[in-house]
């Protein structure tokens, strides 16, 4: 498959669909900077054409993640957002923007969100144009399109359903259908590694814990694929994971993949990473077999090791 070029509209996703906002207005780049993880300014200054980010409460748990591109208009933003939770982002925005001078729009009817995955991860630009995954090369390519400008496509278009497969493989979560609303800590959902937090920009809502936690050097669990066997039984959201031995749950099964797909699953590093046998559900249930995505940075797994 990676040697493949493989077109998706994931407007209408597996896990729900994927919706766009249009962001505007004179204060829009200010406003943002002050409630998203990541940077806004690299879109304003041209540094970007898109970025990924998330959208946290006051005590720093996810609440939302987003897709910003620019549009070329010198203050209008395009936000690629699980639409299912779009009225509850919709709401947020117009709750912190007070006197701001900036609005948000439904533009889903106008716009088809579009990926194009199975590249080598050593094609750095495409003839098309499409840029690159914000979160990691390995994921491909990721666009919104105005609705009817279909790309002149390779091969039929892929169902949304193996795009999820393929990401799920990566390790990726997405959106709050994903990725727990108001639950989930940042950093143990990997989007520090999946370029959505700015560590040198100013002040942002849910800030200090998720500075605290990084620069104190140590995550103990992260978001991880795994896969089990089909014959030990099937993998559900929610499951908790032993590991052999062990009498206290060391994770969680987070997106439980189909009999032939990857699972996600947080999980404690050291024993995702250790010698002893990890099931799911129970002590005598499906055997899980973690794996490490190619793109973690290779310190991660081992800094609780090191201060020890």
């Amino acid at each position: 498959m990676r040697e493949k070029k493989i077109f998706v509209n994931i407007t209408n996703h597996a896990r729900g669909v994927r919706g766009v906002l249009h962001l505007g207005g004179e204060d829009v780049y200010h406003f943002l900077n002050g409630i998203i993880t990541n940077d806004p300014n690299f879109l304003r200054k041209g540094a970007k054409d898109v970025m990924y980010t998330a959208f946290l409460n006051a005590q720093g748990r996810f609440l939302h993640d987003a897709f910003l591109y620019a549009t070329g208009e010198p203050f209008g933003i395009l936000a690629d957002v699980d639409k299912a939770h779009m009225p509850a982002l919709m709401r947020l925005l117009r709750m912190y923007k007070l006197r701001a001078k900036m609005d948000v729009r439904d533009v889903s009817d106008s716009f088809d969100v579009w990926a194009r995955f199975g590249i080598k991860s050593s094609e750095k630009a495409l003839e098309d144009g499409w840029p690159i995954d914000p979160r990691t090369e390995k994921l491909g390519q990721r666009t919104i399109l105005p609705k009817g400008a279909e790309p002149a496509l390779e091969l039929p278009a892929s169902d949304s359903a193996l795009y999820e497969q393929w990401r799920h493989s990566m390790g990726v979560a997405e959106g709050p259908s994903e990725i727990p609303s108001g639950s989930a800590v940042p950093l143990e959902y990997n989007l520090d590694g999946l370029n959505a937090i700015s560590f040198t920009k100013g002040c942002y809502v849910g800030q200090e814990l998720i500075a605290r936690t990084h620069f104190r050097g140590i995550v103990r669990k992260r978001l991880l694929p795994v896969t089990s066997e089909p014959s030990s039984g099937p993998l559900e959201e929610g499951m908790d994971v032993y590991a052999e031995g062990a009498a206290r749950s060391v994770g969680k099964v987070v997106v439980a993949g189909n009999s032939s797909g990857t699972s996600l699953a947080l999980l404690r590093l050291q024993a995702a990473f250790g010698d002893r046998q990890l099931r799911a559900g129970s002590k005598e249930g499906p055997v899980i077999q973690p794996h490490r995505p190619s793109w973690w940075p290779p310190e991660w797994g081992t800094e609780e090791h090191e201060q020890q």
